[in-house]
């Protein structure tokens, strides 16, 4: 389907830049306005903040910032006076007065400077890709109402909600701000994760829902929650039906994005980019536990400043800049993996530092903080470095497989080389790619013949790549070839993938010539049925259409000149001589039909004399013909070594030798024969053709082995070993 121009595309991009446009506005223009409103409007110390410890049924809780002269805090602020608060301590209600402080702005960016570095970073590069997508990316647009729903919930929640405002217009805009836009912001990321790194094509209407269904439930809590509406008690309520949307949104968006990187291709830009998003969650993630819910949970306080919980979330930023505008400006895993193992290290050393501390303390006097320290100190000293190469090691295993550790993936090999000898190949690439995290392995066995097949694929051959391949070599020999595709695009062997790839391959050989083995023997074993069904066929035929339409004329013929011969006919001579003629005929096609089964040289004249009878009409081929005693050779290894002794000595004359040497001697319980020649020999790139696969045939017929080699002082060399017992 082709896409569309002109006005019929202009439409949606239109409609689209219309509905960004008004969502940024939503979100901006009541953060501005508020921002405004809070700038002019009288405060003191007590502020309010989006969370439902602050907004209770009794009262609020006000956060103090700065010096207060007459709250407290666990105060409950119950009403709101002229010039002060009536507030429950202790149990009990009193009036308490506090003055308007000047220059709040100071207080109020040293609580929040880290978020509203992250939003402000976040909605930069929001508008960037925005602009740069000209208004074309959907998912832009996306990022860009996420990024704003957050910068204006984020500076309203940083500059928090003066308790003297309560009741008054402020409040509606704060709530607003807290409530309408932090959802719409958090529907904003559910659909990035529809969207990015391509659309999803959700359904239509699906966008819509994402917007309006959380809304809906917000208005519905707002129609059903107890209490007068913008009571504190509402206002509680409200924060935890939106704190529940949230976590509903974050967990949609983490199931839509793992979905899609599962079934998103690996090595394609789209498995690059949500890699890098997920990087850099984890590193923002890991940092949060690090500094701040790791020590709370272990000591009951963060081990760095409430003001500083934004600064992990740049990491995300960055990350997301990269997958959205520089995705190839680095090395995708080797970031993921220092990223990932310092990450947990950082966890790691904190959480220990922190337990040693807390259990040093303990024990020890409450003054003696300096053993404390040291202990705590020694103890990371001593174990950051088998920490961070156990996780290495396990990071390394995630990314690489057993690259670092090939002795582990040989023994795994090796295991199932021995346990699964009926289906190893197979399960020896399943091997492979787990234990190099590679995507696809194929295992290739060189036939009789020269020819590689397939014999074992694990996972999906990517296309378009270009794949790594190792040699499977047995005994100085090619046997076959081990495979696999790249973790990345691109991507070369480095010498840790080389050296196990070698080392895999060098398991692998022997299954390999097995294997090679038993498929030339079976192939052998069907040409060798196949030849004799031929050989079968030929001798009927032959028998059929020749020998016994030629019996039964000899016949006719004698009973014509018996006839012939008894009536004193003349031509009797003429009909006799005919008879003989046939009878010659007959008996030649008989001849020729034992010479197939049995060459008649061979009891006449014996091995030796009748190769030499062979070699005679080679001519002018000179063939040395040097034959040891080989009598009592049984029947089928004499016919094998004369049709190899044949074919050999053929091959010679046909590819232009000129000499050539024919050997043929008992060696023990074995026949022995060589024929060398002056030719060319066995090139590079040499296939074997009908005759040396004919003589390899013969020799693997009665458990023999046949070598190609050079000969002494060039040409080639056919060897052959025949064991004259017999293949068992």
């Amino acid at each position: 389907m082709a896409p569309p121009t002109g006005s019929a595309a202009a439409g949606p991009r239109a409609g689209r830049a219309a509905a960004v446009a008004v969502t940024l506005a939503v979100a901006l223009v009541p953060a501005a306005g508020y921002a405004g409103w809070w700038t002019v409007t009288p405060g003191d110390c007590a502020v309010l903040t989006p969370a439902v410890g602050v907004w209770r049924a009794d009262g609020v809780h006000p956060e103090l910032r700065g010096r207060c002269a007459a709250l407290r805090p666990g105060d409950t602020v119950v009403a709101v006076a002229p010039g002060g608060y009536t507030v429950r301590r202790d149990g009990t209600l009193r009036a308490v007065a506090e003055p308007a402080v000047p220059g709040r702005w100071g207080e109020a960016l040293a609580a929040g400077w880290s978020a509203l570095l992250f939003v402000l970073s976040l909605a930069v590069l929001a508008g960037y890709a925005l602009v740069r997508g000209r208004g074309r990316d959907p998912a832009a647009a996306a990022l860009a109402v996420l990024a704003a729903g957050l910068l204006g919930s984020t500076v309203v929640t940083v500059l928090g909600l003066p308790a003297a405002a309560l009741g008054t217009g402020g409040q509606w805009l704060f709530l607003f701000a807290v409530q309408v836009v932090y959802t719409v912001a958090w529907s904003g990321l559910v659909a990035f994760t529809l969207l990015f790194p391509a659309p999803s094509r959700p359904r239509r209407g699906t966008l819509a829902a994402v917007y309006a269904v959380p809304l809906a439930v917000l208005a519905a809590a707002a129609a059903l929650l107890p209490g007068p509406v913008g009571s504190p008690g509402w206002v509680g309520g409200m924060i935890v039906v939106q704190s529940a949307l949230t976590v509903a949104a974050l967990a949609t968006g983490l199931a839509i994005g793992t979905r899609r990187f599962r079934r998103a291709d690996r090595d394609g830009v789209a498995g690059r980019q949500l890699r890098w998003i997920g990087a850099g969650g984890w590193t923002a993630s890991a940092l949060v536990l690090a500094g701040w819910f790791v020590p709370a949970l272990i000591t009951g306080a963060p081990l760095l400043p409430a003001s500083w919980l934004g600064l992990p979330g740049l990491a995300l930023v960055v990350a997301l800049a990269v997958a959205l505008l520089r995705l190839t400006l680095f090395d995708l895993d080797v970031v993921l993996r220092r990223t990932m193992v310092y990450a947990a290290l950082t966890v790691a050393v904190v959480a220990l530092y922190l337990v040693v501390v807390t259990v040093s303390a303990a024990g020890l006097p409450g003054s003696a903080t300096g053993p404390v320290a040291v202990a705590g100190a020694v103890a990371v000293a001593l174990l950051v470095n088998p920490l961070r190469l156990l996780l290495h090691r396990a990071v390394g295993r995630a990314f690489y497989g057993d690259r670092d550790d090939p002795a582990t993936a040989l023994r795994r090999l090796g295991g199932h080389l021995a346990a699964t000898p009926a289906n190893v190949l197979p399960v020896a690439a399943a091997d492979v790619v787990a234990a190099l995290r590679v995507p696809f392995a194929r295992i290739e066995v060189l036939r009789g013949g020269g020819d590689p097949v397939h014999v074992a694929v694990a996972g999906t051959e990517p296309a378009g790549v270009a794949l790594w391949s190792e040699p499977l070599r047995h005994g100085g020999e090619v046997v076959g070839a081990l495979v696999v595709a790249p973790r990345e695009v691109g991507e070369r062997p480095g010498p840790a993938d080389r050296a196990l790839l070698a080392d895999l391959a060098g398991r692998l050989a022997p299954a390999a010539r097995v294997l090679a083995l038993d498929m030339d023997l079976q192939r052998s074993r069907e040409r060798l049925v196949l030849a004799r069904e031929e050989e079968r066929r030929a001798l009927r035929r032959a028998l059929h259409d020749e020998i016994g339409p030629s019996v039964a004329a000899l016949g006719l013929r004698a009973e014509t000149a018996r006839r012939l011969l008894r009536a004193g006919a003349p031509d009797v001579d003429s009909e006799l001589d005919r008879l003989r003629r046939e009878a010659t005929d007959a008996a030649g096609v008989l001849r020729r039909l034992a010479y197939d089964l049995r060459p008649p040289a061979l009891d006449e004249l014996g091995l030796a004399g009748a190769i030499r009878e062979q070699a005679r009409r080679l001519e002018p081929l000179e063939v040395d013909v040097g034959i040891d005693p080989a009598d009592g050779l049984p029947a089928a290894v004499e016919v094998a070594a004369y049709r190899i002794v044949v074919e050999a000595m053929t091959n010679a004359a046909r590819h232009g030798g000129r000499r050539c040497r024919v050997h043929v001697a008992r060696e023990g319980d074995a026949l022995d024969v060589r024929v060398d020649d002056d030719g060319p020999g066995f090139t590079d790139g040499f296939r074997a053709g009908v005759g040396i696969t004919s003589i390899r045939e013969r020799a693997g017929e009665l458990g023999g082995r046949c070598t190609l080699d050079a000969a002494p002082g060039g040409g080639a060399r056919v060897a052959v070993t025949v064991p004259l017992r017999g293949p068992s």
